[in-house]
């Protein structure tokens, strides 16, 4: 086997005595030889980077890195949504501002409005107890109870018993029964929202 360069170059390689066969191999020292190489060493180098890209993305959407990670839930305060329940020949919506975390009780005010007999409306405050294992059952999905008491500005107490069903760490369903009197309550379904962190 030899090497040449151009079609003019010399022959490099054994000689028939050492058992040369005659084969050649052209190097890139011609001018046209040099465009040659250059075109298929640019077509390797692009070859190349395409392989790394196409590994770097495999591997950063393999098994190992996993799914993004839940929204964390600030359990400081919590979001219910107006509700309104029926009654005989009427309604009774139930309206809270951002409930707000006090050691193990969750804490705002309320006005009730009842449709059409006016004369029944009311405000308060209220207070829900949900201890912190419990907020770690409903981040985990699991449903809970609990218990609270109302005050209406008047003095009345009010109590209050419901069950939270989550959906995701941060939101779910609830249902809400407010004890007017022993005999008579008052059954309101809503939902719940966590503020989420950053």
């Amino acid at each position: 086997m030899g090497i040449e360069a151009g079609d003019d170059a010399p022959r490099i390689g054994a000689t028939r005595k050492n058992g040369w066969t005659g084969q050649v191999i052209r190097v890139c020292t011609g001018t046209p030889a040099e465009a040659r190489c250059a075109a298929v060493r640019h077509l390797w180098s692009t070859l190349l980077v395409c392989v790394l890209a196409l590994a770097s993305g495999i591997a950063s959407s393999g098994p190992g890195a996993g799914p993004a990670a839940p929204p964390q839930p600030v359990t400081t305060e919590v979001h219910v949504a107006p509700t309104r329940t029926s009654i005989y020949i009427g309604s009774v919506s139930l309206t809270m501002p951002t409930f707000q975390r006090d050691g193990a009780m969750y804490q705002s005010t309320y006005v009730c409005k009842v449709f059409p007999y006016f004369f029944y409306n009311e405000k308060g405050t209220l207070a829900i107890e949900v201890p912190d294992g419990e907020l770690a059952r409903l981040a985990a999905g699991e449903t809970i109870t609990f218990k609270g008491r109302a005050e209406t500005s008047e003095g009345k107490p009010r109590r209050i018993e419901g069950r939270a069903v989550p959906s995701s760490p941060t939101e779910g369903k609830i249902k809400v029964r407010v004890f007017v009197t022993e005999k008579l309550e008052l059954i309101f379904n809503t939902t719940y929202r966590f503020p989420t962190a950053g």
